[in-house]
């Protein structure tokens, strides 16, 4: 969908961004290169995919934002990283062909001067916005003016992700206080309102991995995520789980409602019945959200943490997510992640018809996310459930269906 989009398309969703940010009676507008007493960003990596703002201004600012953005730890992405922290430390990031420009008013309110009387101290900041989907919403980097990172600042503008950016705030806290060995999450700085906005600001955390990640520490991780608040065994059709994803379906009225549900008819005959196990699961832990210091797994963006989900959520996501990021079609990867789902659900000890299970529910579970939000309609890449989502589910949910014993014919039938 990006691909599609014109440069005019990215930066009015740039400038209706900052103008949350900086409102009336600050003056946000787009174009390239400017001179002149402005805040000025660079938008990258495009004006077609606006990511991330990065501020112009010469100096240290601009270079801990980049550093943020780059992170990787191969040698290509350490050298590209020393080659544009030098590029924005020289302010060659005013010659970005693509730039969002703010003329601030004195003494008007802006989220940069919120967050800075939040903290005690002038903030600078960085914005990263992320791909078009229906969560999208300003994460800034919040930086001192000599360069030092004080913390991330999420900020709910609509509906939808202000309820995220409150869900976040209470799993941060009940993640926390679980202390779940091997995990380490953000700690919450301050949370509250700002002209309608909702603004969680968190404490830094190491964001670059220091040592690889052996599969089965992430496993065990996982697992005692999923298992520190108990768990609990039932019939699926019983469960508040399967009644949730229900009352989603009844409630969708978008392009995948009729769909939706005519997948959880066929998957209740299939599975109904079946005996599940319910723990907790963060919601969306993809590597991109995660880094590891030596035996500790450090994990951010918790707002789709869930008490009361089928065990070994969270493992089936992370290999699709991961895969995705790879290139690959998605009617693909999740073909590969079902092919891979009994390696994946070990640390659980699913095995067999019970991992497929967890597969198929998986499905359901982020499908009824993905539609309820309508990533389709922000144009994300998985939104489109009709082209991979529901050909793999029906695929497993006929096959288990037809496993399952028809019911005995009472005697002279």
């Amino acid at each position: 969908m990006a691909r599609g989009r014109s440069r005019r398309a990215g930066l009015d969703d740039v400038r209706r961004a900052v103008a949350d940010l900086w409102p009336a009676p600050h003056t946000v507008t787009t174009g390239g290169p400017r001179t002149g007493d402005v805040l000025a960003f660079a938008v990258l990596p495009h004006a077609r995919r606006p990511t991330r703002l990065v501020p112009v201004s010469p100096g240290p600012v601009a270079s801990q934002v980049l550093s943020a953005v780059y992170r990787g730890t191969g040698r290509r992405e350490r050298t590209r990283q020393r080659f544009l922290a030098g590029a924005a430390r020289a302010g060659l990031l005013r010659l970005a062909p693509a730039q969002v420009h703010v003329t601030e008013q004195h003494l008007a309110q802006s989220i940069a001067a919120h967050v800075g009387t939040v903290l005690g101290e002038p903030v600078c900041l960085g914005i990263h916005l992320g791909p078009p989907r229906a969560n999208r919403k300003p994460v800034l980097q919040v930086v001192s003016p000599d360069g030092r990172t004080l913390g991330f600042a999420k900020v709910g503008t609509t509906a939808l992700t202000r309820h995220l950016v409150a869900a976040e705030a209470r799993a941060l806290e009940a993640v926390a206080a679980a202390d779940v060995s091997g995990l380490r999450v953000p700690t919450v700085r301050h949370r509250g309102g700002w002209r309608g906005l909702d603004v969680l600001l968190l404490d830094p955390v190491e964001s670059r991995s220091t040592s690889a990640l052996p599969a089965e520490r992430l496993g065990s991780v996982m697992a005692g995520l999923s298992l520190a608040w108990g768990h609990s065994s039932g019939r699926l059709a019983d469960s508040a789980f399967w009644k949730r994803l229900q009352a989603g379906a009844a409630a969708n009225g978008g392009p995948h409602a009729a769909q939706l549900r005519r997948a959880l008819a066929a998957a209740g005959a299939a599975y109904g019945d079946r005996l599940v196990t319910f723990g907790a699961w963060h919601g969306d832990w993809t590597p991109w959200n995660m880094a590891v210091h030596e035996d500790t797994l450090v994990v951010w963006d918790w707002e789709r943490f869930q008490q009361g989900v089928p065990l070994g959520l969270d493992a089936v996501h992370f290999h699709l997510q991961r895969e995705m990021r790879r290139g690959r079609e998605p009617v693909e990867v999740a073909r590969d992640t079902l092919a891979r789902i009994d390696e994946l659900l070990l640390p659980w000890g699913l095995q067999g018809t019970e991992a497929r299970c967890v597969f198929a529910l998986y499905l359901l579970a982020i499908g009824s996310r993905y539609a309820a939000d309508d990533q389709r309609g922000a144009g994300a890449r998985l939104g489109d459930l009709d082209s991979w989502l529901f050909t793999v589910l029906d695929d497993v949910v006929v096959q288990d269906r037809a496993a399952v014993p028809a019911p005995p014919h009472a005697e002279g039938e």
